[in-house]
């Protein structure tokens, strides 16, 4: 181990750094040195011995038939252990027989031209290096394998480090992968589901802007329809009091009698305002909505035009309702009469059914609000085969006076739409064009048959003869002297007061003269209700007979405490007004 570098190559000389005979190489072979003799550039042995070991890797010359070392540079003894003359596989392996692995061997059995290479990775002392064997044949016809190792511990620690950071990398990307998988998943369903709560919330709006829109067209209507009533009272009793002092025979009778016709037209147009408004008079009964359909088959026959075929699916078994009959009556009419326009000429079915419904809730509208799961509902559906509407129509069909005609000619499916929420029902139209159109409205099953006392409780006044004095309390001028001229032309004295609080303070002044009361039910400051409430305080057995241009039913819940006589709604005849009064005072 302590040869120089020099005495390594003396061991055993290397061919080609001693003075051989001048010999050719075998083809194809390139010996390692050649001969100074061929070159003249033949470096001196201490010198190639000096740059190999300054090389820094290992390099080892083997004779291939022998396993001997040839030459070992000081990287390879330092890092194997080799030395010149010792065997290569105990050297380095601390074998006893060569390698089976062995290039060597390999290359002495199957006699393969020399000059070729193998690489192996071998581990030594913590570092690997890659080793390059080259098998050639020196001049004189050795064969010698050379080895030489480079160090690629660094190398391979580098790309082992590569690689587990390049796992690690592969490892965090698809972690984030199957995060943002899932964020997009979650916000998938996050943005559909406040697509749908849009949607839905844009639905209520919509519903709650059309209820707003409908809620303060009844309001309207119900306000216009009072005051019209007022107006009308005004013109029918003017009319009716000119035909008293005329006569039937006198020259404006007639012309009278068109004023009273015309205004009692007016009068009706004000009850379809009320009923749009819900707050048209009803006369609630338990009725089998089959039952009435049925009946009304004759004459919704005979307003069907030629061409029109009208049929009918009639559910006799479903459950009665509690309805006013009268306005029943004209929901079916406006209803079959909007289906037959539907035509225009043409011919066509229109198919009334009337049975238990079997279909979501929230298809309709509730005028009144929500429908209620817990309660059965019975349907009256009319179905037309006509043209249909387009969504910009169906979207109007309530609208007062709204008609695709050429001019609109009443309240319509207004109408039907408030005598609907009058009724805590519901109703839904479906349309389309060249489809046809089918108009479904409910009636909530009858519960128990409504009872109703029409008069309220009085104490039974003693009998007296028919004159007295009538107070009579009213905001409007025009019903105030239209209702005392008619009452003093049947002979009482009239008392007049311009509301309700005037009212109470000219009763008691003299609660034994005034012998029965006509109270306005809506005026300013006091109202009839609270007049005849504090009037009753001083004289509990006064006769009253209360008016208005609504109808009975909206006061009907706050009259329990007092006692009334009798109702007339505006326009009222005066006849009827007066009778009534008479017998309020021939009964005291």
């Amino acid at each position: 181990m302590a040869h120089s570098a020099y005495s390594r190559w003396q061991a055993e000389p290397p061919p080609g750094l001693v003075d051989l005979p001048a010999q050719s190489s075998p083809p194809g072979v390139r010996p390692p040195v050649r001969d100074a003799r061929d070159t003249g550039h033949l470096l001196p042995p201490e010198l190639l011995a000096s740059l190999l070991d300054e090389l820094g890797a290992p390099v080892l010359a083997v004779d291939v038939a022998t396993h001997r070392i040839l030459y070992a540079n000081s990287a390879a003894m330092r890092l194997w252990g080799a030395e010149p003359g010792e065997l290569c596989y105990a050297a380095i392996h601390g074998r006893s027989e060569p390698c089976p692995h062995c290039a060597d061997s390999e290359r002495s059995a199957d006699r393969d031209p020399p000059g070729g290479s193998w690489e192996q990775t071998v581990a030594i002392r913590g570092r690997t290096y890659r080793c390059t064997d080259r098998i050639v044949e020196w001049p004189e016809g050795r064969i010698v394998r050379y080895r030489y190792g480079v160090d690629v511990t660094d190398d391979l620690g580098a790309q082992d480090l590569t690689r587990r950071y390049q796992e690690h990398l592969e490892m965090v990307i698809e972690e984030r992968t199957t995060d943002l998988v899932e964020v997009h998943e979650q916000l998938q369903t996050e943005v559909t589901e406040r697509a749908r709560v849009e949607e839905e919330l844009q639905e209520l709006e919509g519903r709650a802007r059309k209820a707003e829109k409908s809620e303060s067209l009844a309001v309207l209507a119900g306000g216009v329809a009072h005051d019209f009533n007022n107006i009308m009272m005004a013109i029918v009793g003017s009319a009716q009091l000119g035909l008293i002092h005329g006569g039937p025979d006198s020259d404006m009778a007639k012309l009278l009698g068109r004023i009273e016709s015309a205004a009692w037209r007016a009068a009706k147009l004000s009850r379809q305002m009320l009923a749009y408004s819900g707050r048209g008079r009803m006369v609630v009964q338990n009725i089998s909505l089959a039952q009435l359909m049925r009946d009304m088959l004759p004459l919704i026959e005979s307003s069907a035009p030629p061409g029109i075929t009208v049929t009918t699916e009639i559910d006799l078994e479903a459950p009665d309702v509690a309805v006013d009959p009268d306005q029943i009556e004209q929901v079916a009419m406006s209803l079959t009469a909007n289906s037959f326009e539907a035509f225009a000429g043409g011919v066509g079915t229109v198919t009334l059914r009337v049975g238990t419904v079997d279909r979501d809730l929230s298809d309709f509208d509730f005028p009144g609000g929500n429908g209620d799961l817990s309660t059965r509902y019975v349907a009256l559906e009319v179905q037309d085969t006509g043209c249909g509407m387009d969504s910009e129509t169906l979207a109007r069909v309530f609208d007062p006076y709204f008609s695709t005609k050429f001019q609109g000619r009443g309240l319509g499916l207004a109408a039907v739409h408030g005598i609907v929420r009058g009724h805590a029902g519901a109703i839904a139209i479906d349309s389309a064009p060249s489809v046809g159109t089918t108009a479904t409205v409910l009636f909530p099953e009858a519960a128990e048959s409504p009872s109703r006392e029409a008069g309220g409780t009085q104490a039974a006044p003693p009998e007296k003869s028919v004159a007295g004095t009538i107070l009579v309390a009213d905001d409007d001028e025009h019903v105030r002297l239209v209702t005392t001229e008619a009452l003093e032309l049947a002979g009482f004295d009239v008392v007049t007061a311009n509301d309700g609080a005037e009212a109470i303070e000219l009763f008691s002044q003299r609660p034994d003269d005034i012998d029965a009361l006509v109270l306005d039910m809506v005026m300013p400051r006091t109202d009839g209700i609270q007049a005849l409430r504090a009037i009753q305080e001083i004289r509990p057995d006064v006769p009253a007979i209360l008016s208005s241009g609504y109808s009975e039913d909206e006061f009907l819940p706050k009259l329990n405490d007092v006692a009334w006589a009798g109702f007339v709604k505006k326009p009222f005849d005066i006849a009827d007004l007066i009778d009534r009064v008479t017998a309020c005072v021939s009964s005291w």
